[in-house]
């Protein structure tokens, strides 16, 4: 992040860019996540800034480059297209509404060299990415709903200031109204100085949430926000030059007041630091409480609790499916006589019913991210007709385990 800045902005930036990210509480949150995220993050960094160097200099090393990691960002998380396709139509628009750069073979050979690359690189990668994108198409079919577009940008704003629920509420919406403040004072302030880091970092937040928005219109996107983790980038880019910007006629007024009549750099200083300062209090004030707090359901506890009532014939099934993986994972520690973990798409009580007949000892677990549609309801009250619930998590209360046809079972979770 400090090279990147420090590159197409300049050092001072630079240190602040880099000291945000450290303490950025929705780049801590994934990065706990046993999964992709951290990876995904790195090598988009990576692609911003060569990105962001091939357009400002046009050299063909930094083409190449960006090209090389767009291809692997794409093997690291499918997201990637959506940065990638957000910098190809910032680049042409550029390319459109500036003077000295025209939109031709000749002039811009390796920007179109670099996007062959890509697509012959893509290309292997690309028949998996159609088959899941199929799959997920059929299986998003009940849980498809409409989010207004503000509403979807508003709510991804949210996460990207603090994706953690403070305990007040009026805590959680003062920080996000007090660093949207901060961003769209520097804006106005800043604008003569950092006119195109504004334009360009804007221009990828907004297509890349449109483009996410679309999605949502064919594919339940959930709580996929951390799927843009990207957009940190630019977001923290638009929050840096702000900082300094506000800092910068923050110090002007205080000379002014103070009868100074040129701004004293020491009166610059002091002031970004200080909003440097808040804004990393705010960070770290949000960092204890996510860390001081259960962070994750106890599925270590959760699975214990089913071994008194586990046999060669009792069968798991985890709702949502692909909740299995932490199932697996616990059983594997603490079950000596492991049940079968089926991974079975669930989309109706119907096939709950069938389920409960084919199986003689059946166990459901759901693991508190249940789509928002009717059928969690039709869930949540078939488990409570036909089944005993064994465990519940005391902070993710959504996350449950409940066996069914065990006349004999009685809930051993207080």
């Amino acid at each position: 992040m400090y090279s990147l800045t420090c590159r197409i902005i300049g050092k001072k930036e630079a240190i602040i860019a880099a000291l945000l990210l450290t303490v950025s509480v929705f780049h801590i949150r994934y990065s706990q996540e046993a999964r992709v995220y951290s990876l995904f993050l790195l090598v988009s960094l990576a692609s911003f800034l060569f990105f962001y160097k091939a357009m400002i200099y046009q050299k063909r090393h930094d083409w190449l480059m960006w090209a090389a990691i767009s291809i692997i960002n794409f093997y690291i998380h499918y997201f990637s297209l959506i940065l990638l396709a957000s910098q190809i139509s910032l680049y042409i628009f550029y390319s459109l509404f500036t003077k000295n750069i025209k939109l031709s073979f000749k002039y811009q050979k390796w920007f179109f060299y670099s996007l062959l690359i890509i697509l012959i690189g893509h290309t292997p990668q690309l028949f998996f990415f159609f088959h899941q994108a199929s799959a997920k198409l059929n299986a998003s079919t009940s849980y498809r709903h409409s989010i207004h577009p503000l509403h979807f940008m508003l709510i991804f704003g949210k996460n990207l200031i603090n994706p953690v629920d403070l305990p007040h509420p009026f805590l959680d919406r003062y920080i996000k109204y007090f660093i949207g403040l901060i961003i769209l004072l520097g804006v106005i302030a800043g604008w003569n100085r950092y006119k195109k880091i504004f334009i360009f970092n804007s221009y990828i937040i907004l297509v890349s949430l449109l483009m996410s928005w679309i999605s949502t219109l064919f594919i339940y996107f959930g709580s996929g926000y951390r799927f843009l983790i990207f957009l940190i980038i630019p977001y923290l880019l638009l929050l840096t030059c702000s900082v300094v910007s506000l800092g910068n006629i923050i110090s002007h007024f205080w000379g002014k007041i103070s009868g100074f009549k040129k701004t004293n750099d020491t009166f610059k200083t002091n002031s970004i630091t200080a909003i440097v300062i808040l804004l990393t209090g705010i960070n770290m004030y949000t960092l204890y409480y996510y860390y001081v707090n259960q962070k994750k359901p106890d599925w270590e506890k959760g699975i214990s609790y089913i071994s008194e009532y586990n046999s060669e014939n009792t069968t798991i099934i985890s709702i949502p499916d692909w909740g299995d993986y932490s199932i697996r994972y616990y059983l594997s520690k603490l079950s000596y006589n492991n049940p079968k973990v089926r991974r079975i798409q669930i989309e109706s009580t119907a096939e709950m019913d069938s389920l409960s007949t084919q199986f003689k000892n059946l166990i459901f677990t759901t693991d508190g991210l249940l789509p928002d549609s009717p059928f969690k309801e039709h869930i949540n009250t078939w488990l409570r007709n036909n089944a005993t619930l064994l465990w519940q998590d005391s902070c993710f209360t959504g996350s449950t385990i409940w066996l069914v046809n065990k006349t004999d079972a009685s809930s051993v979770n207080d």
